[in-house]
């Protein structure tokens, strides 16, 4: 089951120890979790913590407000262990988790004390979604820096990402789109094929072209078998020098799929004219 964490917490660089002030976990499941550290001094915490983080402390976002959420620290760690239960397997999520993670783990002492069948790591939402692209995300709401409001916009976020999974692998930075726009770029700023430029092959030329990278490409898979004349595809609408294939099919189709991407902005803007 995942696990969605957030903490609140008091730090000042390697001289001064990660002091938790608060713990907020909301479950798959629906079940939520909140602690706040009893055994805190909150006098050490710096300006922004007193300004942003303090004045949430003492708001109770649960359903359930049935039990104290003030505890020890020691108490914390055994309360989260009761949370999670019997699920030998957790996998916890956190947005921008480092230090998240450090103070979820000394809940429990030194990182070898985490629960057995506990992972050593958290999964971090901020790293998944810069791996899809860095789409924007639901906005926070107004109970940031709340750990329990915080918890249940990381599951927000998760649910957000995995609901445009799809989407996010097909455009991801290494994905055929990708790499299709980069070659577009690099055709306008090394080759010159300016917009203005492609405007002037009114005679479908870029998508001719393109189709010659494609057909290529799938000779190269044994596919497809095009016509050549002295090494140039029959289609071919430029000169002989023009033709550059690669050795590489995806380097062709890459090359395919940037010129037919031309003639779709060259057709579209030649009807908005």
């Amino acid at each position: 089951m995942n696990y969605f964490v957030d903490t609140e917490f008091m730090e000042s660089g390697h001289l001064f120890p990660i002091t938790p002030l608060s713990v907020g976990i909301v479950a798959d499941d629906g079940r939520e979790f909140y602690a706040v550290n009893a055994e805190a001094d909150r006098t050490l915490a710096n300006d922004w913590v007193k300004e942003n983080v303090i004045p949430y402390l003492g708001v109770d976002l649960r359903a359930d407000q049935s039990q104290d959420y003030w505890m020890r620290h020691v108490d914390i760690g055994h309360a989260v262990r009761a949370f999670v239960g019997d699920d030998d397997s957790p996998h916890f999520w956190g947005y921008y988790a480092d230090y998240d993670w450090v103070v979820f783990a000394q809940l429990f002492g030194k990182m070898i004390d985490l629960p057995k069948g506990w992972p050593m790591y958290c999964r971090d939402i901020k790293q998944l979604a810069v791996e899809w692209g860095n789409p924007k995300l639901p906005p926070s709401g107004k109970s940031e820096h709340n750990a329990l409001a915080d918890a249940r916009w990381n599951k927000v976020a998760y649910d957000f990402l995995m609901d445009k999974a799809k989407d996010f692998r097909i455009v991801g930075k290494d994905s055929g789109v990708a790499r299709i726009t980069d070659e577009r770029l690099r055709q306008i700023k090394e080759e010159g094929w300016t917009p203005e430029q492609d405007d002037e092959h009114v005679r479908g030329q870029l998508a001719a072209a393109g189709t010659c990278y494609a057909r290529h490409a799938a000779y190269q898979s044994r596919s497809f078998v095009p016509d050549y004349i002295n090494g140039v595809p029959t289609e071919w609408p430029w000169a002989a020098e023009w033709w550059k294939p690669s050795p590489d099919p995806v380097r062709n189709l890459e090359k395919a799929g940037a010129l037919m991407a031309s003639e779709i902005d060259r057709l579209r803007r030649k009807a908005a004219r």
